[in-house]
């Protein structure tokens, strides 16, 4: 069953999802990573003299790195359990899929490195354009619709709500009154 074909209608839907191979990728990266921060507990945390232990600062943050490792620990062993009948797609596959997503961490980085240059309601406009044709939406309707959301964000984020975002060096090139405006609310 893929997950487009997949209805959730009651809990009992979402234990029986199909599981995937590269499921333990994941666990493991969590599990070595629970692992590291149990590792470093000794090195970040302050202990107080003469405290109790349910007192210590660190008291909580122990209990929650254990319980990762403890609980990374069992999903791991009942991923491998899984897996071990599983058929269909090989890890690499799934893995290549996730890496996918990799894409978008890579728009959304040219875009805050395009925002100081190009400033806020340009490169939003720009990037809300290319971004729905990237999704797929190919007709003027379907860019014209996320430009105007990208408008209504800058609008929202500098005039209503005030964020401090830096004007783009652009806007250096503006005339002087329309400059400020553009800094102050675009």
């Amino acid at each position: 069953m893929s997950d487009e074909q997949f209805e959730v209608h009651d809990a009992r839907d979402i234990i029986a999802r199909p599981h995937r191979r590269a499921e333990i990728v994941y666990g493991i990266a969590s599990f070595a990573f629970a692992i590291f921060l149990l590792s470093q507990i000794g090195n970040e945390l302050v202990w107080k003299a003469g405290t109790p232990f349910t007192k210590q600062p660190g008291f909580w943050p122990v209990i929650a790195i254990s319980g990762m490792v403890i609980f990374g620990a069992f999903e791991i062993v009942s991923t491998i359990r899984r897996n071990r009948r599983l058929e269909g797609e090989p890890i690499a596959g799934e893995l290549l899929r996730w890496l996918k997503a990799v894409e978008y961490l890579i728009w959304f980085m040219a875009y805050v490195i395009a925002v100081p240059q190009a400033g806020y309601l340009p490169a939003t406009i720009v990037f809300a354009a290319a971004l729905a044709w990237r999704a797929g939406y190919r007709n003027a309707k379907g860019v014209l619709a996320a430009v105007g959301v990208g408008i209504l964000t800058v609008v929202i984020f500098k005039s209503i709500l005030q964020v401090k975002i830096p004007g783009g060096a652009v806007y250096e090139l503006l005339p002087r009154g329309i400059r400020g405006f553009m800094i102050q609310y675009f």
